[in-house]
């Protein structure tokens, strides 16, 4: 590609940046077409510009930190409340103290003793004999 085809691209935006840094360079030489030759000021100018931004460290954002410093003064109250009514939970519900329970009709029993006698309890409320299901004897 020619110079000048390069600089109507560098005009239109159509460059890649490998591109713009070789007709930078070009026009940076003593013998450089005059066409480049009066877009050396520009160039200079974009070079100075560049070397200075990458001398400039960058600055530090005072908010990011705030920010997190905020979110933490949220979230720590919050935890804390959580904690607060989770061990107010537990020392009301016995089930939650225990480490083994069974819930039957919707009550909470920790004491196996009691579970199984309520278990065997239910389920003789609804076994029902083969026999009356099936009265002449014809299981099969």
């Amino acid at each position: 590609m020619n110079k000048d085809e390069l600089l109507r691209k560098y005009f239109e935006g159509e460059t890649t940046a490998e591109e713009e840094r070789l007709l930078r360079d070009y026009a940076r030489r003593d013998d450089a077409p005059a066409s480049l030759a009066d877009c050396r000021p520009m160039f200079a100018y974009f070079d100075g510009e560049i070397s200075r931004m990458e001398a400039v460290e960058p600055r530090r954002q005072p908010w990011k930190r705030m920010r997190r410093f905020a979110a933490a003064a949220c979230l720590i109250p919050a935890a804390l409340a959580g904690a607060w009514l989770a061990y107010r939970q537990a020392a009301t519900d016995p089930c939650l103290c225990s480490s083994g329970y069974v819930v039957i009709d919707g009550q909470c029993y920790a004491d196996t003793d009691r579970a199984r006698t309520l278990a065997l309890e239910a389920l003789q409320e609804v076994a029902t004999p083969l026999e009356t299901l099936l009265p002449d004897g014809d299981f099969f």
